[in-house]
């Protein structure tokens, strides 16, 4: 009897062919990653754009087994946090903003189920995809030092045909014309087509911590030339949170692991007495003139209108807890007090800049205790590669990248999971390294 041909792939979301007949999982995979990066603005919706980015990440879900894998416990907080935002809508006052939201969240998790399904089924296939990412984000990296070197570049790339294509259009044109502020206008950021300085240095780790990642599995110079690219582009960007976290980042995860080794193995004190030293040498150069002059005042200026926005979160927290203010309720809220803090640069129009005061605001308290066991989750998860000795730098580069981007979601919009140009890598990545998880419940039966 012949064989059978494969059908042709479905069409997934707003009419991206998810599967193409005889499209390759790990072809699929290579396409998200990229269109992360260069994201494709060409499909107009409305008054909204849609993304070779967005389409390609949700036609990742033809490669999910959704029942296995749903059993994952951050599959199961994930679609808890989703169910618990649908509720919110009930009690929001912009509830398009909130189903905006949820479409926006949801790759994180189609992502990381596609990645642990490569992974699973053929380990080689998922570093080739990652090579690829790290090598593609090469370009973008690239773009970011050049800016940073060239102010005049952002305008000029904003202003031409490419800037709406890789950046969605409704920002650039916000942008461009004054009608929404940024630091992409200050000449001391630089964030290449993610525009925001601060946000790119975020993707620029998930890129460097994606290179370390592959290290464990090629010895080649090539990849250490890479991570010293990805490592410059944060530099770049001229972020202060992202400077900061490029130092301590590495350290706190070799801490992390020399207090929590591997079951079966011994703490490693030396290499914790040495970090604890280093950290202390990096402590006393941070308080040298020099350095506190040109780092840390403009640093406490903006932690200090962090301070005054949180504050204000505090106080709401205290009047509603349960409910939060729904999808746009911030908006009213701050709109009422922000500008009295306008000696520290912040108007009513300015958001929560923080990733678990975003979940409570919008959804109310069980989101935000939510958030915080998928954060509890996903850092196991990241460290789970460390009980196999070829897994180690899989484990520091999943543990990097997570550790320094949820750090910076603390003082930033982009939420929990990223902005659409860190969520799918970082995705893919974390479910790369939650294949451990399973290999080592199998050695112990």
């Amino acid at each position: 009897m012949p064989a059978i041909p494969r059908k042709p792939g479905l069409l997934v979301g707003t009419g991206t062919a998810a599967r193409l007949a005889r499209t390759k999982p790990p072809t699929m995979l290579s396409a998200a990653l990229f269109f992360s990066i260069f994201q494709f603005y060409v499909l107009p919706v409305g008054g909204f754009y849609v993304s070779l980015g967005l389409m390609s990440a949700y036609g990742l879900a033809t490669l999910v087994d959704w029942r296995r894998f749903l059993s994952h416990p951050f599959s199961k907080l994930f679609v808890g946090l989703i169910v618990v935002e649908f509720l919110s809508l009930a009690w929001s006052i912009e509830r398009f903003q909130g189903l905006r939201d949820i479409v926006f969240t949801t790759p994180f998790l189609i992502a990381f189920l596609a990645g642990r399904g490569v992974a699973e089924r053929d380990e080689r296939a998922m570093i080739k995809c990652m090579k690829f990412f790290v090598l593609s984000a090469c370009l973008h990296s690239a773009l970011i030092i050049a800016m940073a070197l060239s102010p005049a570049l952002k305008t000029l790339v904003f202003s031409s045909p490419a800037g709406p294509l890789f950046m969605n259009p409704n920002s650039v044109n916000a942008l461009m014309s004054g009608a929404a502020s940024s630091n992409i206008s200050d000449p001391t950021k630089s964030g290449g087509f993610v525009g925001n300085g601060n946000v790119a240095g975020a993707w620029a780790a998930t890129a460097l911590f994606a290179t370390v990642a592959i290290m464990g599995w090629s010895k080649s110079s090539v990849w250490k030339l890479v991570a010293l690219l990805h490592a410059a582009a944060i530099v770049a960007c001229g972020s202060k949170a992202g400077l900061g976290l490029l130092l301590v980042t590495p350290l706190a995860v070799m801490a992390g692991f020399s207090v929590f080794p591997p079951p079966g193995k011994r703490r490693n004190s030396v290499v914790l007495i040495g970090l604890v030293v280093l950290a202390l040498g990096l402590i006393v150069f941070s308080m040298s003139p020099l350095v506190h002059a040109h780092f840390f005042q403009a640093s406490s200026f903006t932690l200090a209108s962090r301070e005054a926005i949180w504050s204000h979160a505090w106080d709401e927290f205290k009047r509603t807890p349960l409910l939060g203010l729904g999808y746009g309720g911030w908006a009213i809220s701050f709109g009422k007090v922000g500008y009295a803090y306008a000696y520290l640069g912040i108007d009513g129009t300015f958001p929560q800049h923080n990733a678990l005061i975003i979940l409570w605001t919008q959804s109310g308290l069980f989101a935000l205790l939510l958030g915080l066991a998928i954060i509890v989750t996903l850092v196991r998860v990241a460290a789970a590669p460390r009980v196999a000795a070829q897994g180690q730098r899989l484990a520091m580069g999943a543990s990097g990248a997570y550790l320094f981007v949820t750090t910076q979601s603390m003082g930033e919009n982009f939420g929990l999971f990223g902005d659409p140009h860190m969520q799918i890598p970082l995705a893919v990545l974390l479910g790369w390294a939650s294949t451990y998880q399973a290999r080592y419940r199998s050695k112990q039966r």
